[in-house]
């Protein structure tokens, strides 16, 4: 039989300040995805000369895309409680894209944006779990 490995001191002892910090990161990593990918995206909508209507599915794309590697990236040092961090790695990723979004736009908050939060958050807590586990 194989012995269990033992957790060493930095393993065992995660301050809430290291929490914070590697959420923070994992946000930082889902912003930056969610922006490249929405350049990306809007770059083949304009190529391709799509109808406005159906603008609103690549920025649903990119969210759940951006929220699971945030949260993945937030919960893979962590070990533990894959699906809260996960789901909180992506609420300062939304709220930075929201409010750069409504200023862009000067609109206030919309049905679309609130389907965004869903999604982002939603895949943000799969991707803590699949990084805890």
């Amino acid at each position: 039989m194989s012995r269990k490995k033992r957790r060493t001191a930095s393993e065992a002892k995660l301050g809430s300040i290291d929490i914070i910090i590697k959420t923070l990161i994992g946000s930082l990593v889902g912003m930056v995805i969610f922006f490249i990918m929405i350049f990306l995206l809007s770059l083949l909508c304009l190529k391709l000369d799509t109808d406005s209507a159906y603008l609103k599915y690549p920025v649903f794309i990119s969210a759940a895309i951006s929220g699971f590697v945030g949260g993945f990236v937030a919960v893979c040092h962590i070990k533990k409680n894959g699906w809260i961090l996960g789901m909180i790695s992506a609420a300062p990723a939304f709220l930075t894209v929201f409010l750069i979004i409504s200023i862009i736009s000067q609109a206030g908050i919309s049905v679309n944006g609130l389907i965004t939060a869903a999604i982002m958050s939603l895949f943000g807590a799969i991707g803590g779990i699949i990084s805890a586990n």
